[in-house]
């Protein structure tokens, strides 16, 4: 954040995850973006940076028996759905407006933003070709960043904040909660039985994750 005029951002911690690594290898796939319910593009550098936070956080985690850049070929290949709002004003950021008055838009006075930040994880095995839907998990976090003035909290990018770590512990969790199936599904993939990992998706996708 260095240079930007933000003096702190605060989130949510990301949900701590624990398990058996899995003898599965993993990459990013597609990557989906949508602001105040209006789907933006994601630009290249965006996509990179993201990408790597990702790969940075999936190594630290342990988890996983390799970690891939996007679009590499891997055993599983995590979709990312990626969501910001701008909440309505909450009763501490409407009083510090009406205190405040003219002078919140003075230079060097600071000022709170508050948003709210989802993503959605979608897993899918990958065999002979082919992509499996295996599970998919969803979260989203409230985050508040005090600007050096009124504009500075509006000039960064809230879903950047610590993103690689966010996508990594809700793949844990989808994995967690479907420890089964991937376990199945590394088996299906080491004798290669595409009919038993096709059988693996129609069951995860009947019955989602709650």
């Amino acid at each position: 954040m260095a240079g930007c005029g933000v003096y702190s951002v605060r989130m949510d911690p990301p949900p701590a995850v624990r398990g058996a690594p899995l003898a599965l290898s993993i990459s990013l796939g597609e990557i989906r973006t949508e602001v105040d319910g209006r789907t933006v593009n994601t630009d290249a550098t965006t996509l990179a940076a993201i990408d790597a936070d990702f790969v940075q956080a999936a190594e630290a985690s342990g988890a996983f028996r390799r970690v891939l850049p996007r679009g590499s070929a891997t055993d599983l290949v995590v979709d990312l759905e990626r969501t910001q709002s701008t909440p309505p004003l909450g009763v501490g950021r409407t009083a510090y407006l009406v205190l405040g008055g003219p002078l919140v838009l003075a230079p060097g006075v600071p000022f709170p933003w508050d948003y709210r930040v989802g993503r959605r994880v979608v897993v899918s095995g990958v065999l002979d070709g082919t992509s499996f839907q295996l599970a998919d998990h969803a979260g989203s976090w409230d985050q508040r960043v005090w600007g050096a003035t009124f504009w500075d909290g509006r000039r960064i990018d809230p879903l950047r904040e610590r993103e690689g770590e966010y996508v990594v512990a809700l793949t844990q969790e989808a994995l967690a909660g479907r420890r089964e199936t991937f376990v199945a599904f590394a088996e299906a993939l080491r004798v290669g039985d595409v009919e038993s990992a096709h059988l693996l998706s129609v069951q995860a996708q009947a019955n989602p994750l709650r």
